[in-house]
């Protein structure tokens, strides 16, 4: 197999694979935040309508189980509780709308 000589050519294919990497992880970076984000507003929203602290914990305990069984890691108890308590604050404090612009500018590539 031949060397390629041309430095300059590699380098170029070199730094746009490079760049693509980091383009992908951003992106993915982005998607799963803002997939906990709406995980966590789909619980306090939908199954907890913020209310019935003992009985919440029952159903994420129950859907963390179901999908953890489904999808692996990343859904424990203690991760939808933390997407749920994110959530929580954000609407106490009346600043939803603005952690969900701010969760999107964040993940954006520099």
């Amino acid at each position: 197999m031949n060397e390629i000589t041309n430095h300059s050519l590699l380098e170029q294919i070199k730094n746009l694979i490079e760049q693509t990497k980091q383009n992908v992880a951003v992106a993915i970076n982005s998607s799963m935040t803002m997939m906990y984000w709406h995980i966590g507003k789909l619980i306090n929203d939908e199954i907890l309508q913020n209310k019935r602290a003992e009985y919440g914990k029952e159903i994420v305990a129950t859907v963390s189980q179901q999908l953890s069984e489904r999808y692996g890691k990343g859904y424990s108890y203690w991760a939808l509780t933390r997407s749920k308590a994110s959530v929580s604050q954000l609407v106490k404090d009346g600043t939803a709308w603005m952690s969900q612009a701010l969760v999107a500018k964040r993940s954006e590539p520099r």
